[in-house]
């Protein structure tokens, strides 16, 4: 089969991430009579929103978190708010918040997210395939929980790292989100939502920014879209390394806070109202994607504030209303973050340090061309010299703007946060406790600000060659600067995009960081599915791709992680596996947990990690195969019955 007929099979999931992002959201900004290109602007942060904290209510009313009760609660809650605006329709007028018109905002992001679809397709070959990391594993049976249990909420998904499935908190928006759009593979959910969110949302956000700080230009938010495309740091290197898809979907929509914040301090209307509601919502539902997405979109929001207030002593350009909204957040969001940040949530990695893994020259100018981490594997070496020149002229542009000012320390802030993370021995190191000191993450944050300093920059110039010109001279000034852009961004990126996706989801067959499951071990987990029966329960090293016979075949594993909290009867039977022919009380622990299955494998995953000890028995324990019953096997993994067990039965 080809690439393109593989992915056909995410077409459905693709659609449903798409309708759930945008659906409820437009529709609740509807019925609260907003109309034009906020509608869709604002509305995924309000679908978040909601889709991150209904499944928490609903945890608590012990009501199931199911497509079907999730749309019944947004159709209940959409009727409420329609009927309530209908009432007060006097006093509830229509407002547009955005003047700017749509089109520009759809089409650049329609002829961008190609550049970001089309390597995502040929790096990860089929949707069915898993990445082969470490956090994949987790983010994957996260959503096979929500699916068996009917519990998306934030409070109880980190039960994947305990051996009894017992709730624990973990950010479980992005999660539900998948889940909301499984169709019959969680892995195609999976994969087709960090494709949509990463090359479709991505450039349409950047693009919603673009519209809101230039709206009379038609060529910015276009412009804008393509820019979004040529960073690698974002949304790429994320949902790749790791893999951090919570991360990149968090970071993705941070344009669109930025957008309804600056939509604020334009006027104290009632369209600064709803700029205002939809970003303290969709901050909210971003809490539950990811939560170092609100210590992100302070880091760069914040100084919209700042400057506004200092306008707004010097001008008549707002209402008391908004002034002290601005100083709320001036001062509380980061107060309030403080004291998260001295919480007991943090201590302990707080007193973590990573070693340096670049200089300060060498990092600020991978800032500046997009080549982060130039001298690491998962780095870019390779500058995007268009990138920088946009970069630089949107500098000189947002200096000479004072809607757009703000973009200048944001800019340099995360840009700082950056080379921190890499460089380490700088000041401020220790507020990094929030990204766990890790440059990809921080790295994810500086295209947030730079894309729409890239499209301001070129908009800005072109628009300055081509006013009062031909409609006919205007549209070929923007199809060539389009041409530009992307020949000095080594085809908006495509190829490095590419690179960075298959370097996690290759795999090689050898032990190692791409060893966790092949695409024939892949098929061999479906069919097992159906040769096993419906409460059977298996044991196995997860790093042998053990772990994701309950993501993919949804088969009950002993093991659901590739580390956890296993319990006394877990341990054992990990690190002592191996002693089964001769310990009647190996059997027994196995028979008590409800094992009667081994799944092993020729190759393992990281196999020097510290997590080794838990797992070595059953590492050892393939020298015992040939005394047990083979059910099926594939792609160098087999799985056994244990009937070596069978004479210690009661």
């Amino acid at each position: 089969m080809t690439i393109v007929s593989n992915w056909l099979a995410a077409i459905p999931s693709s659609l449903l991430v798409l309708a759930w992002l945008i659906g409820p959201g437009a529709l609740a900004l509807l019925a609260a009579r907003v109309r034009g290109l906020a509608v869709l602007a604002f509305a995924p942060l309000i679908s978040l929103a909601a889709i991150a904290w209904v499944p928490v209510v609903f945890s608590f009313a012990d009501v199931p978190f199911t497509k079907l009760s999730f749309g019944l609660v947004v159709a209940i809650g959409l009727m409420s708010l329609a009927g309530v605006a209908l009432v007060l329709q006097k006093r509830w007028p229509i407002v547009r918040p955005i003047s700017a018109p749509a089109w520009p905002v759809l089409l650049g992001t329609v002829l961008a997210a190609p550049f970001g679809i089309l390597p995502a397709m040929k790096a990860i070959v089929d949707p069915k395939l898993p990445p082969q990391t470490w956090d994949g594993v987790f983010h994957i049976n996260a959503v096979r929980y929500i699916l068996d249990t009917s519990n998306g909420s934030s409070t109880a998904i980190g039960a994947i790292a305990n051996v009894d499935l017992n709730a624990q908190f973990y950010p479980g928006g992005w999660h539900d989100l998948v889940a909301l759009s499984y169709t019959s593979d969680v892995v195609v959910a999976t994969n087709s939502a960090a494709v949509v969110l990463g090359s479709v949302l991505f450039p349409f956000s950047v693009a919603v920014l673009l519209s809101v700080l230039m709206p009379t230009s038609r060529f910015a938010p276009i412009i804008g879209a393509f820019a979004a495309m040529s960073f690698s740091s974002l949304p790429e290197r994320p949902a790749s390394y790791g893999t951090l898809w919570p991360v990149m979907a968090a970071y993705v929509v941070l344009p669109l806070v930025l957008a309804a914040l600056v939509r604020f301090t334009k006027r104290g209307d009632g369209g600064g109202l709803v700029a205002l509601v939809a970003a303290i919502v969709g901050l909210a539902g971003l809490g539950l994607v990811h939560p170092s997405s609100i210590f992100a979109a302070t880091a760069v929001g914040w100084w919209i504030l700042l400057f506004f207030l200092i306008r707004a002593r010097r001008e008549a350009i707002s209402d008391r209303w908004q002034r002290i909204v601005a100083w709320l957040g001036l001062i509380g969001t980061p107060a309030m973050l403080f004291v998260i940040w001295k919480s007991p949530l943090f201590e302990v990695v707080k007193s973590w340090e990573r070693d340096p893994v670049g200089t300060i020259g060498r990092e600020l100018f991978g800032v500046f061309a997009d080549s982060q981490l130039s001298e690491q594997g998962y780095g870019d070496p390779v500058p995007e010299w268009g990138l920088l020149v946009g970069l630089i002229l949107g500098l000189i542009v947002a200096a000479r703007s004072r809607q757009a000012r703000w973009l200048i320390p944001a800019y340099a802030t995360a840009a700082y946060l950056f080379v921190l993370s890499s460089v380490v021995h700088l000041p401020g190191y220790r507020l990094l406790a929030p990204w766990y000191f890790d440059p990809v993450r921080l790295g994810a944050i500086v295209p947030v600000v730079a894309a729409p300093l890239v499209g301001l920059g070129i908009a800005w110039v072109v628009d300055m060659f081509t006013a009062n010109r031909p409609a006919v001279l205007r549209t070929a000034a923007a199809v060539v600067t389009v041409g530009a852009l992307g020949l000095t961004t080594h085809g908006f990126n495509y190829n490095q995009g590419y690179w960075l996706l298959k370097l996690n989801y290759e795999f090689k067959n050898e032990d190692g960081y791409n060893a966790l499951i092949s695409p024939e071990e892949v098929a061999l987990q479906h069919r097992l599915k159906d040769k096993l029966p419906a409460n059977a329960r298996v044991i196995g090293d997860p790093r042998t791709g053990a772990a994701l016979l309950y993501g993919i075949a949804d088969i009950n594993v002993l093991y659901h992680h590739l580390d956890g909290a296993w319990g006394q009867k877990g341990y054992e039977v990990g690190a002592y596996f191996d002693k089964l022919n001769m310990s009647h009380h190996i059997c027994t622990t196995l028979q008590s947990l409800g094992i009667d299955y081994y799944y092993t494998d020729e190759r393992t995953y990281w196999p020097e990690n510290e997590a080794k000890n838990k797992y070595e028995g059953l590492r050892i324990g393939r020298r015992h195969i040939d005394r047990f019953e083979l059910v099926d096997s594939g792609g160098g993994a087999a799985l056994y019955r244990l009937s070596l067990c069978d004479q210690h039965r009661d």
